[in-house]
């Protein structure tokens, strides 16, 4: 892949770059290098819960059996959070009825 900032040693602002495509281009393929380098730990984190999960273990050590908890634990979780969509329960704590006069003086048309 070529270099989308050919001749630009570092990029302090967005102005260093040419206004055009070329420059919106290779402000946003910095803004994924930068990103990808901050989020590389928590990326190979995930791929190897994923290959935990799915159970991708090397070749020799396929002789052993091992039970994959952690599929079944999520399998065995599933229905319990997708059985029944949740519905708020929105009230007030105290169970006073505050704000009411500012509601009222609100709803009072020609009161200004």
């Amino acid at each position: 892949m070529t270099d989308p900032t050919p001749g630009i040693q570092s990029i302090e602002t967005r102005a260093d770059l040419d206004s055009g495509d070329a420059g919106v281009y290779a402000y946003w393929m910095g803004s994924e290098a930068i990103a990808e380098r901050d989020e590389r730990k928590w990326i190979k984190r995930a791929r190897e819960i994923v290959k935990r999960y799915r159970d991708e273990r090397p070749e020799s050590m396929g002789s052993t059996h091992r039970y994959n908890i952690l599929w079944s634990n999520v399998q065995t979780l599933l229905p319990t959070l997708y059985g029944r969509t949740p519905e708020a329960d929105v009230q007030r704590r105290s169970g006073a009825r505050r704000g009411s006069d500012a509601a009222q003086a609100c709803d009072q048309p020609g009161q200004n």
